[in-house]
């Protein structure tokens, strides 16, 4: 493969300089000579003609590399018969020819890369081909326009010749006008074709050498009528022939004949008129909007409609009379567009038909407010108001839609009032005028409007002793309840000291008053009212001697006389004093025991007692106190041995 491309390359290179230098080669002056009978004569042909001729059947050049460096090359197109087509008979090869910066000269057909030949009409062209006169094998078409300055580069497509089968030629005939018969204005030619083959046929017509134009069909087998809308008026009065033809895919038939054109006072062409019927001067668009309108002419038939956004380029509608045009806003930005229309009868333009869309394809945007008393931990402590205010800069709002937990969508109107308390899922979005819808927006809205509660046990569970005092160490614990937003933290403090946060169990050890204060606040901050529960404690007991009368004195009526070498001495009534104390709960009474039996309670202090018996002289009383503090400890003293002589 790359030997046969540097052989390519070489053998390029040697016909461009061989023709570039205008050389007449002669291998030899024999002309019976079979080896060298080469004589050709360069001059006369373009560098690519020539070349053209050492070429595989592969590859075609243009015929003419180009003259003008700033000239745009116009293109070229075969339409029919399409590649690889099989075909027979005559056939009629169709294109089209365009230039971008000036106009067709006229478009060249060559078959197998033989001698180019002009075909019919520029833009549109046509060439007839006879493949009868052809081998029944594959041949390849070939075409190129010029423009005046430049060839267009080659188009080329293979099609079989299979001459075999028998086609039998269409039938087309014009009804009207006769031949020789004289028109003038909007004249409507008709007539009929048919085919006994039953192929489709392609009719199309021309005035003299002008371009083929399609017809107007009216189907009514097995014959098939045509028609076709000629203004006379802009063509020169005199003779013009009339051709039409019905080719069937194979094979064409032609008809002609001459009228003769005499407008006395020659029309002058009136302008075609288009109209934009929806949507409406002004309006809103989005998304993908189809645009409809009518056009006529009123002195011959509509050819196309065209529309253009802003100054952008005008793109072709579909259908004429009636058109419509689907134009995709989205890739336009959110603004005010000019749309235009335009008509176009064959010969002018109408006047351009222009409205002002604007174009709306951003959805709306909702926001939410709330009015209420705020808490603390996205949480409302108060009945709330939600607001939903829906924003559209282009169209503006059509309607706000909400949707609150498990109830149906609504209509958003006004205001909308939350009193119940706890966890709420607000969805809501807009719709636009155009129709441009909001995605769901979602709000958590949590509401607690009540206190936690705030309970406590102790253990034990009651107190152990007097007057609801305890007698042991106490446990207090503390449980907050709260069914919204649940307890966030319980404190406490005791005795007015620091609050605390309560993180489990409080145990009381010490004796005394313990007043403890406490309250909890849940999740969204409300925050309980301050409760106070009072815990006594007295775990010792009270401390109690005797100290009036004492070991080893002389008392004489109730006062101490002398210290004795033994015990105690009494004479007359005594008054039985004591030291009593309790820190914490306080002295609930003393109990004086006598000789182990009687038992007397003084529960006022000082806590005194008049022993004022009678007794014999050496008579021994052991006496006894007992303390009882407010808690119901108590403690006794130790005995007291007494001789007591009273009368």
């Amino acid at each position: 493969m790359k030997i046969m491309k540097k052989r390519f390359v070489l053998l390029l290179g040697l016909c461009v300089f061989l023709a570039s230098s205008s050389i007449s080669l002669v291998s030899s002056t024999d002309s019976d000579s079979p080896d060298i009978h080469i004589q050709k004569v360069i001059r006369g042909y373009s560098v690519c003609e020539w070349i053209n001729d050492f070429l595989p059947i592969w590859y075609i050049l243009p015929k003419s590399l180009g003259n003008s460096l700033d000239n745009v090359l116009p293109t070229v197109t075969i339409t029919s018969p399409l590649h690889n087509d099989t075909v027979a008979g005559m056939v009629l090869i169709t294109g089209t020819a365009h230039d971008s910066d000036g106009e067709v000269s006229h478009v060249e057909v060559s078959i197998d890369r033989g001698p180019w030949i002009n075909a019919t009409g520029t833009t549109n062209w046509t060439f007839q081909w006879d493949t009868t006169l052809e081998t029944n094998e594959m041949h390849k078409i070939s075409a190129q326009s010029y423009d005046g300055a430049d060839y267009s580069n080659v188009t080329s497509i293979d099609v079989t010749v299979d001459n075999t089968q028998h086609n039998t030629l269409p039938v087309v005939n014009i009804t009207y006008p006769s031949d020789g018969d004289m028109v003038v204005g909007l004249t409507t030619i008709m007539g009929f074709a048919y085919d006994s083959d039953d192929d489709p046929l392609n009719i199309t017509l021309r005035i003299d050498d002008g371009d083929w134009m399609p017809v107007s069909l009216l189907i009514s087998p097995p014959y098939i009528g045509w028609s076709y809308h000629w203004n006379t008026s802009l063509v020169p009065d005199g003779n013009h022939t009339i051709t039409v033809q019905a080719h069937d895919g194979h094979n064409f038939t032609q008809v002609s004949l001459t009228v003769t054109v005499s407008n006395l006072n020659p029309q002058v062409n009136v302008l075609p008129l288009v109209n934009i019927t929806s949507p409406l001067d002004n309006a809103f668009v989005t998304g993908t909007v189809t645009i409809t309108g009518t056009a006529s002419d009123i002195d011959g038939v509509i050819q196309k409609v065209e529309i253009r956004i802003n100054d952008g380029p005008w793109n072709l509608a579909i259908g004429t009379s009636v058109w419509n045009y689907n134009w995709d806003t989205r890739v336009h930005i959110d603004s005010i567009h000019t749309v235009s229309a335009r008509s176009f009868d064959g010969s002018n333009y109408s006047e351009t038909y222009s409205i002002t869309l604007t174009v709306d394809n951003t959805p709306p945007a909702t926001t939410c407010s709330i009015s209420g008393t705020e808490g603390i931990n996205n949480w409302w402590t108060s009945n709330i108001t939600i607001t939903l205010t829906g924003m559209d800069n282009t169209s503006g709002i059509q309607n706000t839609y909400y949707k609150l937990d498990n109830s149906e969508w609504g209509v958003y109107t006004s205001s909308v009032s939350l009193p119940d308390e706890g966890v709420h899922l607000l969805l809501y979005y807009s719709h636009d005028v155009v129709g441009n819808r909001e995605t769901n927006q979602s709000l958590t809205i949590k509401i607690d409007k009540t206190n936690p509660v705030t309970t406590y046990t102790l253990i034990p569970d009651s107190p152990t002793g007097l007057n609801n005092w305890y007698t042991r160490s106490v446990t207090l614990t503390f449980l907050g309840n709260d069914y919204v937003s649940w307890v966030n933290k319980t404190c406490y403090r005791i005795n007015n000291g620091t609050w605390e946060n309560y993180t489990g169990p409080v145990s009381l050890q010490e004796d005394g008053m313990h007043i403890v204060d406490y309250y909890s606040i849940d999740n969204a901050g409300n925050q309980e009212n301050l409760h106070q529960v009072e815990i006594k404690i007295d775990k010792t007991p009270p401390t109690i001697r005797i100290i009036k009368p004492v070991t080893k004195k002389l008392y004489i009526f109730d006062r101490e006389i002398i210290t004795l070498p033994f015990q105690t001495r009494i004479l007359g009534k005594i008054t039985l004093e004591v030291f009593v104390n309790d820190k914490s709960s306080g002295i609930q009474k003393v109990q004086y025991i006598i000789d182990y039996g009687t038992r007397i309670d003084v529960s006022t202090t000082p806590f005194n007692y008049v022993y004022d018996e009678s007794s014999l002289l050496r008579h021994r009383h052991v006496i006894t106190a007992k303390a009882v503090d407010k808690a119901g400890n108590t403690s006794n003293t130790d005995e007291l041995s007494i001789w007591i002589f009273n009368i």
